[in-house]
């Protein structure tokens, strides 16, 4: 097992802080390799975060806070990169007493898959750049995620473009959408074109699978969008 792999499954079975979800200790793991990349085709040296010195880590850190020389990069992904790399600094200062047996090692063998719709949404948030690269997240952010509340309902995502002029409210679903879904997006639709009268305001449906009912609803509205996601294999080797 590399540090990588010990790392994911410290961050889901940890009890020295929150525990975090498959998809978020896949994320973060994922983020700290992007992390070395950034450092290298910035700097041009090479960096190891599981071997180098917890005070360089530690200044590393701080060069993708809020206020440091690389916090355009940090806050990448919503924030994903300032806190996997902050999490890993965590995890180094208490690693040598950290054991993984069988049973952790085969729960980090799973797949990640999304039973749930946070897991989802966590992972778009990730990539949001590179999926929505004409919008940014609107709203407070956090480290699990955002959903933007509004008159006691909960918006999954809701992006602003660049320019400032339109909304995009972003409905997920893990498994299958079905036509109930367009009622509820439709709801979400009125109540911030009621807040924000001046942008242009649009829905997107992001399911595994979406039921034909659902699209048949959806052509009432060009205001209204489809879109499935597909899963990314991670292969481990084994012997």
């Amino acid at each position: 097992m590399n540090e990588t792999e010990k790392f994911e499954i410290w961050l889901k079975t940890t009890t020295s802080e929150k525990k975090k979800t498959n998809s978020t200790a896949y994320n973060y793991s994922r983020a700290i390799k992007r992390i070395e990349q950034h450092y290298k085709e910035t700097t041009g040296e090479n960096i190891y975060l599981f071997l180098t010195p917890i005070e360089v880590a530690e200044k590393l850190l701080q060069k993708y806070s809020l206020n440091g020389e690389y916090s355009e990069f940090g806050k990448y992904g919503n924030g994903t990169i300032r806190n996997a790399l902050s999490a890993l600094i965590r995890y180094r200062k208490i690693s040598p007493k950290i054991e993984f047996d069988n049973d952790s090692q085969n729960d980090f063998e799973e797949l990640p898959n999304f039973h749930y719709e946070n897991d989802l949404q966590e992972t778009i948030l990730f990539q949001i750049n590179e999926l929505f690269p004409d919008y940014m997240i609107f709203g407070d952010t956090s480290e699990e995620g955002v959903k933007y509340r509004i008159e006691g309902k909960e918006i999954d995502i809701l992006l602003e473009s660049i320019d400032g002029t339109s909304l995009l409210i972003i409905e997920l679903k893990a498994g299958k959408a079905n036509e109930k879904v367009f009622g509820q997006i439709a709801m979400y639709y009125g109540l911030v074109k009621k807040k924000y009268p001046t942008k242009n305001i649009r829905g997107l449906i992001i399911a595994q699978e979406i039921a034909d009912e659902l699209l048949y609803a959806g052509g009432l509205s060009e205001k209204i969008s489809f879109m499935t996601y597909s899963l990314q294999v991670k292969l481990l080797q084994i012997n």
